[in-house]
């Protein structure tokens, strides 16, 4: 993740924060022998321009550390198999992304930011390496 926002800052974003999301209750990796288990993850905020949509209220009272609990029973469904909890997506489109504004998301997976941001009255856009995905997404969101 580091790599990316640092690739992304080279290319002329303003790393603004990283928020640090402790995953609460997170499952155990046994496969990971040779490291710690990870129970948090980052977030970053980057911004293209000096002026940004923020607003703090959408924190929900957490500044840069958030305590979310990760979904055990995701509405991603088909084959992805590690979707982002509702409540951790839409706190970041409630802070970075005004109403009617578009979420993009770079990693679509099984379509759960997608799915959050229409919800939320936002436009979304998915794109993801796995053309797979794009079935998963298109049948996901033409059975709300």
């Amino acid at each position: 993740p580091w790599r990316t926002a640092l690739a992304l800052a080279d290319d002329g974003w303003t790393l603004r924060s990283a928020i640090t999301w402790v995953r609460k209750g997170a499952i155990p990796e046994p496969s990971a022998k040779d490291r710690p288990w990870r129970q948090s993850e980052f977030i970053f905020v980057l911004a293209k321009q000096p002026k940004y949509f923020f607003d703090r209220d959408g924190l929900d009272g957490e500044e840069d550390v958030w305590f979310i609990e990760p979904d055990r029973n995701s509405s991603a469904r088909g084959t992805h198999y590690a979707p982002y909890p509702r409540d951790l997506v839409r706190r970041c489109i409630a802070c970075g992304c005004p109403e009617q504004g578009t979420v993009l998301d770079p990693f679509v997976g099984g379509g759960t930011t997608m799915e959050v941001a229409l919800d939320m009255g936002r436009h979304a856009i998915g794109i993801d390496i796995n053309p797979e995905f794009y079935e998963l997404v298109k049948d996901n969101l033409s059975s709300r």
